[in-house]
Order: structure tokens, then C-alpha cells, then sequence
């Protein structure tokens, strides 16, 4: 059925075996050349690491660590053995992850093998013939995560505005100074982050802007989007449609005797119905309060009323419980087909369908009887 998927919460927090990593790290270089947070430098440093001392300094240095470390992989594709070795010393310290090639035949292939958050890439081991391999990189959907930093000890100016074009992040002259080394690494890895999250973003917004919430279903302004470009369809195309508007019955019952979280829980559990029992090609979402609205495209009157009629009955055999009581569920379902009126139109009638439904005694389905005209499109429940 055409219903959006339920969006998964991100966790920030790390977890256990991260934790553990991430701690061995601290342990491995608190004993090197760095000052001590806890006062301890050089061989007294080492002297404590059959004693607790080791542990406690350990955790010091992970909180001091978390502050500036830069938890990033570094691919560094440069042709100096002692630059690369230099590069390596100073990330390893800075928790960095470094892996390092003296030469690579494929920029992209190479990402794609390694898997790196940043790259260190000296122009003179690849110059201008990589230029569209950078653009290649830079449009990968699944690579242009990558921060690519250019190594050079004497970059023109066009080359480097080029190599900018393509996709490079920052250019850096072959590295003399550790501390510009690991902030140019850090300004990188902080882009890389900033990406991801934009990407994130891009994914979860249209939930954000379409998806209700508590039931996970399509929300009121999609659906009226969606209801628009159907009947403009079956306009142009003479397609059958219809609709169906869902109340949950006695929902204020629900709510005053199980409180407002067991009433969130029936409306999932009415969610949960509609995704069972509606075919893929259907919409289906909460218009508002305890109403959901149903779009049925390429149905005609008899299978819209048994797809009601299905629906009805798998909710009458749901229930909703707290600890110490169970009420059963029932709806009302009002449904209308399409013809030839616009959209407003459409749900008044199934709106007024759904009114002789509850009139009725409620857990029945009631459709639009052909033909029918209403003078305009009020609400009517």
C-alpha cells in the first residue's frame, strides 16, 4: 500500500564496543608524548600501568580526547615515504584512522575500496588528468561524502581554482606544520559531517512534512496533494476512484476511561488495519483528530464497499487494553466514487456517508448513493 515507511530515530550515543575502542585508544597514547591531564608525563606515566593510575588516567584521557580528537579515516595518496610516515604519526594521535598509498591508478575505485572520510591527495601524483576523476567522486551518491584535501608544495592559482570546481574541499602546500595539518584534517571532517547530516536531512524531511506522527501514516497535506493528482488523473484518463473517510467510534470514551496514550495507541492499532487490509496501490492516512481519510485509485463501487466492509471487520476484532481494563474498537466508514466532480466534492459526499454511518448505530459502512449533489462542501461530523 502506498504508505509511508515508520522513520527510525538516529542514536547519537556510542555503543559499548565503541565505547571500549575509543578508551583503548586513550590507553595506547596516554603513555606517549603528550601532557598528562593527570599530571603524570614520561616515565612516571608508564610506571602506573600495573596500578589503577592507568585506568583512571585512561578515562581522563578519553573526556580530554572526545574534545579534540578527530574520529575520521584519512586515506593519504602522496609519493614521499617520509611525508606519509609524518602524516601518519600526527592523525594516529589525533585518534585519526590512517590509511597510506604511494600511488593509485583509479581516485574513485580507491575511495570505494578504502572507504575513507578524508582524503589527503597530492596534485603533483595526479595533476590535471584527475580532475574528472575528482568530479566522479564529487557526484558518486554514495562517495561525495568525501572531503578531498589537495597536497602541493606549489599550486598555480587556475589549478587550483579548478581542482575547487571539481570538487576538491581545501587545498593545503605540502605540510610543514603539524598544527595546520590537523586543523585543515578537522575543518574537512567537520564538512564530511555536515554532508552526512544535509543527507540525513534530505531523507527524512518529507516525513517530517507528510508523515502524522502517532500512527505513522500520511498526513493531512499530502493527502490532499494526493487526492488532487488522482482525480486529475482519472479525469484525464477516465479512471475509476474512490474514497473513504474512517472514524474511530467513541474515541472521547477511549480517551477519558484509558487516558491519552491508550487513545494514541488505538489510532495505531487503526493504522495497523489499514496497512493489513489495503492493496499497495492505495493511500490511506489521518485527516485530522480520530478521522482517517482512504484513496482508493482504479476501484470501482463494489470493491470499494467490500474494501470498506474488509476494513470494518478488522477492526471490530481489535481491542485496546491498559493494565487493568480492555474496550473493544469499532469505526465508521462513509465512501464516495468519483464522478466527475472535483476533489471537495468528493469527500463532501463520502463526508455525508459517513454521517448516515454514525447515524446509523456506528461500526457500519455507508456509501454515497450515485448521483448525489451536495450544494457545497461542509463538514458535516
Amino acid at each position: 500500500m502506498g504508505l509511508p515507511p515508520v522513520p527510525q530515530k538516529s542514536q547519537s550515543v556510542p555503543s559499548d564496543g565503541e565505547g571500549a575502542r575509543f578508551q583503548a585508544k586513550a590507553c595506547r597514547f596516554w603513555t606517549e608524548s603528550w601532557p598528562s591531564p593527570c599530571g603524570f608525563t614520561g616515565a612516571s606515566k608508564k610506571s602506573c600501568v600495573g596500578g589503577g593510575g592507568m585506568r583512571a588516567s585512561a578515562r581522563a584521557w578519553t573526556a580530554v580526547l572526545r574534545g579534540y580528537g578527530i574520529s575520521v579515516k584519512v586515506l593519504v595518496l602522496h609519493a614521499a615515504v617520509p611525508l606519509r610516515a609524518r602524516v601518519r604519526a600526527v592523525l594516529e594521535r589525533m585518534l585519526c584512522e590512517v590509511v597510506d598509498v604511494d600511488h593509485a591508478e583509479d581516485l574513485v575505485e580507491t575511495c570505494r575500496r578504502e572507504r575513507p572520510d578524508i582524503v589527503l591527495l597530492e596534485w603533483a601524483l595526479c595533476g590535471r588528468r584527475w580532475l574528472g576523476q575528482l568530479s566522479a567522486l564529487h557526484e558518486d551518491p554514495e562517495l561525495a561524502r568525501i572531503s578531498v584535501v589537495i597536497l602541493d608544495a606549489g599550486i598555480e592559482l587556475n589549478d587550483a581554482l579548478e581542482a575547487l570546481r571539481m570538487g576538491a574541499h581545501d587545498i593545503l602546500r605540502d605540510p610543514g606544520d603539524d598544527a595546520e595539518l590537523v586543523a585543515r584534517v578537522r575543518a574537512a571532517g567537520e564538512s564530511k559531517e555536515l554532508r552526512d547530516t544535509l543527507r540525513k536531512w534530505a531523507v527524512e524531511l518529507p516525513d517530517l512534512a507528510f508523515v502524522d506522527e502517532v500512527t505513522g501514516l500520511y498526513n493531512r497535506k499530502f493527502l490532499g496533494r494526493q487526492l488532487s493528482g488522482l482525480v486529475a488523473s482519472a479525469r484525464r484518463h477516465e479512471r475509476a476512484l474512490a474514497v473513504a473517510l474512517v472514524d474511530l467510534d467513541r474515541f472521547k470514551r477511549v480517551n477519558d476511561l484509558l487516558g491519552h496514550a491508550m487513545g494514541d495507541a488505538a489510532l495505531a492499532r487503526i493504522a495497523q488495519c489499514l496497512h493489513a487490509h489495503l492493496r499497495e496501490e492505495d493511500y490511506a492516512g489521518r485527516y485530522g483528530g480520530d478521522e482517517f481519510l482512504v484513496l482508493l485509485p482504479d476501484i470501482e463501487r463494489e470493491g470499494a464497499r467490500a474494501a470498506c466492509e474488509k476494513l470494518r471487520a478488522s477492526v471490530a476484532a481489535s481491542t485496546v487494553e491498559s493494565s487493568d481494563r480492555r474496550l473493544p474498537l469499532t469505526i465508521s466508514v462513509g465512501w464516495a466514487t468519483w464522478e466527475g466532480e472535483d476533489p471537495e466534492e468528493l469527500l463532501a459526499r463520502a463526508d455525508a456517508a459517513l454521517y448516515r454511518a454514525k447515524e446509523g448505530g456506528r461500526d457500519r459502512v455507508c456509501g454515497a448513493p450515485p448521483g448525489e449533489r451536495l450544494s457545497a462542501p461542509e463538514r458535516l461530523v
